[in-house]
């Protein structure tokens, strides 16, 4: 197994001897308030025994209401490795995006963010398809089909990530697992919310508040939501978001009815980041942007209302129903570096070298369209004294999404233009020609100089799918230490596009049946030892030279791991090894120049380790590590750039280790408590490129953060993010689309709590 670096472990060391207290201190109120509700439903209480944490099982439960696809079967006893991250921890760090949150957990990898327009994150190694959003669930709800720009974490009760194929319940999705946001609901017991505000380095301000009121004893109202504006250490970049979460909850006797509705807005500038000149990706300062600042920003916009409903038949048994309605739209232009060599100046002898790069200008417009109606009836039945918990269900989406893309591409390099470009002084005129700027001295394109490279349709297009599912589990307590766990899905997918470019229209129809068995051990009431196999699929878009629709990538997944709950809750956790394998990878055609086949495979091997410990002093300590050894196992080549990849290179932006410690103490000052405590997450080095030797470094990531309770209703908070300012890349597409991360960061809040 690859080494951990000997500054990782010191550092680590250092964060367990020396951090501070739990995440949880500075939202006790809304907290408990929301434990009388879980309590009432038999679901754990956060709060209790400290914040959810990336080791912690507990299942989140809201108003009583169960989560979909689980039935009565909690997180801590399925036979997978499972992790939740809870709001307290959230908060605490400071934490609003998605994928900051994720980084949490050391088996997700961030991936190529689409120029920071979407959440794209890999688990224990396999990620869908790279040019989409990935498929995070949102109370069960697919929340990410269209492009409706990175996930806000305002109205986030919880974060649950599901390790490993789940295609036997969720359907088609992400091969490596699944993550599931559960948002907050309301609650009929009692009123309470806060309101915050926030300041931080590069002029970022931040607004947020949540607030629920019961209407009577059966219904209540809860409303989320923030707004945030700034800068940013990229050159020229500014953004601004908004997002409200209105929801109501009814309650009648054995019915339970939860809706919702989520509006966002967001401005984000199209920024693909750095180059790495000369295979350096920390050539030139993180802060230059090589796009231009009168293309404006992209704008993004996210409209989706769920409805859901409880209804208790007797015992144990529930029926659970819903609908979800989601309509995403992204409108805007952005700056992406060449990568032909004969249209780039950039390129020299067939290296990236220092002086000019050539660029694509992409207009992008794409509205999306997501209807899913589910039902299912869950409960326990006993047979010759052996007890069955059971999950029966049915799905359908429909799901519409219209493409269109203008690009100006630069004609190729005549040899009089590429030695004026040598030269170093090309003249405004053949700039614009070749829509170039220096890399190392931008000077950025008027709008009316923008508006003269006129792009051409390069897709147009509407994609329109329908699928259904129907799904089966049964988990069977044969004794008390021993229960196996079956499951099955069907899956019947459809899937028309209509191409308006080449009038050529596509049609593919999948039908799937995706299995799942377990067994779980439990010799003791604190240790559980478990086995699982299951199997996955994912649709690939498109068709091969002859028409033909290509088969869907297919997962299949082991796992063997325990679960334990040791010395009196001190050491609670979870050890995993896992081995999955995915077949019918898209790569290109070696007969047929331009277009793709569905042939390839890939191997993704590992450990997991999630450790929560109370070690005296009242220090707490919550660990995650992985290691994933992702690679590529057939002889195949590149889609993207037709270059060969051979059997054993690895995937690209998954680090061999990761490691996240979060440590924290509390400290009891009169009536008032001070938290201090720090974070530490470590990654190794990743490909940076698919095809090449690119790599790009590993880093060492330190956090501080504290908060002081200066009243009973009122915190103050703040946290130091990058504490060493250390240069460091959390993802890359290619050596010319790289993204450096933030240098050292500051924010301070405050927080009234009513």
């Amino acid at each position: 197994m690859a080494h951990i670096s000997t500054k990782f472990l010191m550092l680590a060391g250092a964060a367990c001897i020396t951090a501070a207290a739990p995440a949880f201190a500075a939202d006790k109120a809304p907290e408990q308030l929301a434990a009388l509700d879980m309590q009432s439903a038999g679901a754990a209480v956060p709060g209790e025994d400290g914040p959810y944490a990336s080791n912690d099982s507990r299942d989140i439960v809201v108003t009583g209401t169960i989560q979909a696809y689980r039935g009565n079967v909690p997180l801590k006893e399925l036979p997978q490795a499972t992790q939740v991250l809870s709001v307290a921890t959230l908060q605490q760090l400071n934490i609003t995006r998605l994928d900051s949150a994720l980084d949490l957990s050391a088996s997700v990898s961030r991936q190529n963010a689409f120029g920071g327009l979407f959440d794209s994150f890999a688990i224990r190694g396999f990620v869908g398809n790279p040019d989409l959003p990935s498929g995070f669930l949102i109370n069960g709800f697919a929340g990410a089909r269209g492009y409706g720009g990175p996930r806000d974490t305002s109205s986030v009760e919880a974060i649950e990530i599901l390790r490993g194929p789940t295609s036997a319940l969720f359907g088609r999705g992400e091969p490596g697992g699944t993550v599931n946001i559960v948002t907050k609901k309301p609650t009929t017991r009692e009123a309470f919310g806060y309101i915050s505000g926030s300041i931080g380095r590069f002029n970022t301000y931040r607004g947020e508040g949540d607030y629920n009121l019961p209407i009577s004893d059966s219904l209540a109202a809860r409303i989320t939501g923030a707004y945030e504006q700034g800068d940013s250490y990229r050159d020229t970049i500014n953004y601004s978001k908004y997002a409200i979460t209105p929801s109501l909850l009814f309650q009648s006797g054995p019915l339970t009815v939860n809706a919702e509705l989520e509006y966002t807005r967001q401005k984000i500038p199209f920024d693909r980041g750095v180059i790495a000149l000369f295979g350096d990706p920390r050539a030139l300062p993180r802060s230059r942007f090589l796009g231009e600042p009168e293309d404006g920003p992209n704008r993004t916009k996210n409209i989706g209302p769920q409805l859901q409903a409880q209804y208790v038949l007797g015992g144990d048994w529930k029926i659970l129903g819903g609908v979800a309605y989601r309509f995403t739209e992204l409108k805007g232009f952005g700056e992406d570096p060449e990568f032909g060599a004969a249209r780039n100046p950039l390129f020299v002898n067939g290296g990236i070298t220092g002086g000019f790069t050539s660029r694509r200008r992409i207009y992008r417009l794409t509205r999306g369209k997501d209807f899913i109606p589910r039902a299912e009836v869950s409960g326990s039945i006993m047979t010759g004294g052996i007890k069955h918990n059971l999950l029966l269900g049915a799905d359908y989406e429909w799901f519409k999404l219209d493409v269109l893309q203008t690009r100006f591409r630069a004609p190729n390099l005549t040899a009089a233009d590429r030695a004026a470009f040598a030269s170093g002084n090309p003249s405004r005129a053949l700039l614009l020609k070749y829509n170039a700027i220096n890399v190392n001295n931008p000077a950025y394109f008027t709008a009316a100089e923008l508006a003269s490279l006129t792009g051409t349709p390069f897709q147009n297009r509407t994609e329109t799918a329908k699928a259904y599912g129907i799904y089966f589990r049964d988990r069977i307590e044969l004794t008390d230490w021993l229960s196996l766990q079956g499951g099955i899905r069907y899956d019947d997918y459809r899937q028309d596009v209509d191409n308006r470019i080449s009038n050529v229209p596509t049609q593919q129809h999948v039908t799937k049946w995706s299995p799942t068995a377990g067994v779980s051990v439990k010799p003791s009431e604190h240790v559980t030892f478990y086995g699982s196999y299951s199997r996955g699929f994912r649709a690939n878009t498109g068709v091969n030279f002859r028409n033909q629709a290509f088969r869907p990538e297919t997962t299949e997944s082991y796992e063997v791991g325990t679960k334990f709950d040791v010395i009196g809750k001190t050491l609670t956790g979870t050890v995993a090894l896992f081995k999955m394998k995915k077949s019918n990878l898209l790569t290109s055609d070696p007969v047929n120049a331009g277009f793709t086949i569905d042939v390839g495979k890939a191997d993704s091997k590992g450990l997991e380790i999630d450790l929560n410990a109370k070690l005296p002093e009242g220090l707490n300590v919550i660990v995650s590590y992985a290691y994933v050894d992702a690679k590529i196992a057939t002889d195949i080549l590149d889609p993207d750039f037709g270059r060969s990849i051979l059997a054993g290179d690895p995937l690209i932006n998954i680090p061999k280790n990761s490691v996240s410690v979060l440590a924290s103490k509390d400290f009891e000052i009169g009536d008032r408590t001070l938290t201090l405590g720090g974070d530490i997450k470590y990654v190794d080095k990743r490909l940076g490129e698919t095809g090449t030797r690119y790599f790009i470094p590993d880093y060492t990531l330190v956090r501080l953060f504290g908060s002081f309770d200066l009243t009973r209703h009122l915190t103050l908070s703040g946290e130091v993010s990058n504490v060493f300012n250390t240069y460091y890349i959390p993802n890359s597409y290619a050596a010319l689309w790289t993204y450096p991360g933030a240098p050292r960061t500051w924010s301070a809040k405050i927080k009234y709590r009513f």
